[in-house]
């Protein structure tokens, strides 16, 4: 089973019924790693595709769109979103998959290629697109930013605005958009071997001196809504060597 969650593929698990396919599935989604999968489980020997998208958007935290389209729509930009800032990979979970009309495998096959698209059009270096749920004032072109996946609290690297913030679709949950360049793309192509986190980039530094521009000695108000923080220019450099010297350190110990 790990073969088509690694390569999102289409899996079947086959079985006379008490033999155990639900408790396998079960077992193995458990053991996937939080910091590459993102599990979505659905049970319904009725669904229809309305309420299948209905169901993963959920699953996402959001409330989904009346009209089929338009939740097929917001439940690709979900996915993409996902990939692209948290680098993780869906697994969707369907027990009583034997029960689906010939609808809603359709639709099953319609998202498996959306989603090979979307992971195609997410590259780990070069120019990247950055998703904000409001505009992120003040940002600015030739402002660093450091990012880190929300699930895991791992960094993903760290990026030189070059464009400004636009709105890219209005409706989405992420509606402001920028681009920005990869400065370290060796480390974000290989980000989840790495144990550079928000707490561990704090608990490293020296305690004295503040890690925001406005003196704070934490990032804990990532933990309460805030989608960005003003580092002080002393943390940057810190964070920002720490991320350079886990790549070299890397190339010295293979």
């Amino acid at each position: 089973m790990e073969y088509p969650a690694e390569r999102q593929l289409f899996a079947i698990i086959m079985g006379d019924c008490g033999t155990g396919k639900t408790t396998t599935s079960r077992r193995f989604t458990s053991a996937l790693s939080p910091e590459k999968y993102k599990i979505l489980y659905l049970s319904d020997s009725k669904l229809m595709p309305r309420h299948f998208y209905k169901g993963m958007l959920e699953q996402f935290g959001c409330e989904s769109k009346f009209y089929r389209s338009d939740a097929k729509r917001q439940l690709h930009r979900e996915i993409e979103f996902m990939h692209g800032v948290h680098r993780l990979r869906p697994v969707v979970v369907e027990d009583e998959a034997h029960l689906l009309d010939r609808e809603m495998l359709e639709e099953v096959r319609f998202l498996l290629n959306f989603k090979m698209d979307a992971l195609a059009r997410w590259p780990y270096s070069g120019i990247e697109k950055m998703h904000f749920a409001r505009r992120p004032n003040p940002v600015r072109i030739g402002d660093i930013l450091i990012c880190y996946g929300v699930g895991t609290t791992k960094l993903l690297g760290y990026f030189e605005v070059v464009s400004d913030p636009y709105i890219w679709d209005s409706t989405s949950r992420w509606s402001w958009e920028l681009e920005a360049k990869n400065l370290c793309p060796e480390y974000s192509e290989s980000w989840v071997t790495f144990d550079i986190t928000t707490s561990s980039i704090v608990a490293s530094y020296d305690h004295v001196h503040p890690v925001t521009n406005v003196g704070g000695k934490t990032l804990g108000a990532l933990q309460y809504g805030w989608d960005r923080i003003q580092l002080s220019d002393e943390f940057a450099r810190h964070v920002i060597e720490l991320i350079e010297g886990s790549v070299t350190s890397k190339k010295v110990n293979k």
